[in-house]
């Protein structure tokens, strides 16, 4: 049988043939080779002749600007799959498809592969459930089981109603580096043409950071508001406070310091003054309590109270003290601060039953805040569960058997150092111990003081006349008696209306005016600014058990409750006070 195949296209031995040809006709023949080597842009001269050879370029042209047009619209198309397959694999949504008979993914993109440290081939075949965290697979099953069940409505995951119990659809899926992340589920059934479910098309979208800000905000609005209501019971507590314990000291001084009355007398003081000490951790809580900052330095600070500390640990767990060198300067109340320090001392403490070792280090180190000044407590204790770690400054809350904490202790020490400008971190794991951490913005060095609170003098009385504006009547009653006493000349007043009726006859006489500043009708704040622009030399003092929501400016202040001797204290100085 003899070979009929058509010999091999040979251009070069065709092109040698060329100059042997009519040059219209070689022409036409180098017009094909040109194509037929893929030169689509490639064109042949049409002469005037219009004979078949003009034809023939025509048509060769024509067939030129055809394959020309096919190879544009084949590299658009080819862009434009390049792009839609990069937009799917590095899409910022996890997609994949799942078999409807197992679960099992056949299919991903890179960015769930990404999510979960491993490659796409990894993740083929393993069951969709094994990424879900304990809780989370009862409701993709039951929502992806629901969905294959359908007759195509809904034909989306997110259409299907939520489960009772659960925030469908979304589930939290745990990456291999041990992190949960919380997705959002949306997908449709791919059937064959009798309907049939073949597989499911699903997408994730990674929803982690958007809960973690809904946490934070609903947070940051429950100790608010636990805050608000904190702040009003303070206030109201600080007055009752204040009558028992400015009674108490006046009966004091009548009766001889050795008599069964006078004992009485100072287990009643000593339980007002436990209760006031409660009070200010509700007010320093609630970020409502008057600080009186200074700088100060901290390492001093933490030296200074190293044997209290000590004590306060007792034998079973060693102290460790790192102050390192040079000053450690601050801006905040030192009197706040100790208070802080030793709620992290007890908690540390408290998680050491055992004994342990407690550091206490001090040094400078760079945040948001800029320049802070770091007190990091860490304990060797029994740390902290996962599931507390983001309720530790939360009021109230405690691990503690009943009676053994207030739950106070943490959230006090949040609440002092957010308002002195810094932030509060915790680094802990189960069994591991728990380290936390103060970040105080640092005051420019200008010799920090030691905090030593001042020294009460014995008063000195006068003869001037004072204006008291109190809205409680024992209150009033108490510091009119107070002041009585002392030699001054008293008004009362019940409201800022009330004292600038009574200021009309007596304005120009009156030497001082104390000032409540929360009152019904018009708070002390603007009393005092009508009186003093009636009378610019007037001097005034104010005072409250909830001051934040006022502004007191540079004016001179009480906070209650105030012992009688740090009254006419504070009154003698203001009097004599240069204007």
């Amino acid at each position: 049988m003899s070979d009929r195949r058509s010999p091999p296209f040979d251009p070069v031995a065709l092109g040698m043939h060329l100059e042997s040809l009519d040059p219209r006709v070689a022409d036409a023949v180098k017009l094909i080779l040109q194509i037929a080597g893929g030169d689509f842009t490639a064109r042949g001269e049409v002469t005037e002749r219009r004979d078949e050879i003009d034809a023939i370029v025509v048509g060769l042209n024509m067939l030129a600007e055809s394959f020309e047009r096919e190879r544009v619209a084949r590299d658009r198309a080819e862009t434009l799959l390049a792009d839609a397959i990069d937009s799917y694999e590095n899409a910022p949504g996890f997609f994949c498809s799942v078999d409807v008979a197992t679960f099992a993914v056949i299919k991903s993109n890179q960015t769930f592969a990404d999510a979960f440290g491993t490659a796409k081939e990894a993740l083929q075949g393993r069951s969709i459930f094994d990424l879900c965290v304990d809780g989370s697979r009862e409701d993709l099953e039951r929502a992806l089981k629901a969905l294959i069940a359908s007759d195509g409505r809904p034909a989306r995951v997110s259409d299907l109603p939520p489960p009772p119990h659960a925030r469908a659809p979304e589930i939290e899926l745990a990456r291999g580096d041990g992190q949960t992340l919380t997705v959002r589920v949306s997908g449709s059934v791919m059937r064959d043409a009798e309907g049939r479910p073949l597989r499911l098309r699903l997408t994730l979208r990674d929803v982690t950071v958007e809960r973690r800000l809904e946490a934070q905000l609903l947070h940051s609005q429950k100790m608010d508001a636990i805050g608000q209501l904190a702040g009003g019971v303070a206030h109201d507590f600080n007055n009752l406070l204040m009558v028992i314990q400015s009674a108490t000291s006046l009966m004091a001084r009548k009766i001889t310091p050795d008599s069964a009355q006078a004992a009485l007398l100072h287990q009643t003081q000593e339980a007002t003054g436990r209760a006031a000490a409660l009070t200010r951790q509700l007010l320093t809580f609630a970020r409502r309590e008057v600080a009186r900052p200074s700088t100060i330095d901290v390492g001093q600070l933490v030296l200074r109270n190293q044997n209290m500390l000590a004590r306060l640990l007792g034998a079973s767990i060693a102290l460790d003290v790192r102050a390192g060198e040079g000053p450690k300067p601050v801006h905040i109340d030192p009197t706040r601060l100790e208070q802080a320090l030793m709620n992290l001392v007890i908690n540390a403490r408290d998680a050491m039953p055992g004994g342990g070792v407690l550091t206490i280090a001090i040094d400078q180190v760079s945040s948001r805040h800029g320049r802070s000044v770091r007190l990091a407590v860490t304990d060797t204790g029994q740390g902290i569960a996962p599931e507390h770690k983001s309720r530790i400054f939360e009021p109230f809350f405690t691990t503690k058997p009943p009676g053994s904490g207030t739950g106070l202790g943490l959230a006090m020490a949040y609440g002092i150092v957010a308002q002195a400008g810094g932030e509060m971190r915790v680094h802990s794991e189960r069994g591991k111990g728990a380290r936390f951490e103060l970040l105080l913005p640092e005051a420019p060095n200008e010799s920090p003081g030691s905090g030593a609170r001042v020294r009460v003098v014995e008063p000195q009385g006068g003869s001037e006349s004072v204006l008291v504006v109190e809205d409680e009547p024992n209150v009033r009653a108490l510091m009119a008696r107070i002041l009585g006493d002392a030699g001054y000349t008293v008004h009362e007043a019940k409201s800022g209306a009330h004292a600038l009726a009574l200021s009309r006859g007596v304005l120009e006489s009156l030497a001082l005016v104390i000032s409540d500043v929360i009152m019904p009708g018009m708070p002390g704040t603007a009393l005092i600014e009508t009186l003093r622009s009636q009378h610019p030399a007037l001097r005034c003092m104010l005072m409250s058990g909830y001051p934040a929501d006022h502004q007191v400016g540079n004016q001179w202040f009480l906070a209650k409750p105030f012992d009688p001797l740090v009254l006419l204290r504070m009154v003698r100085e203001r009097l004599d006070a240069a204007e």
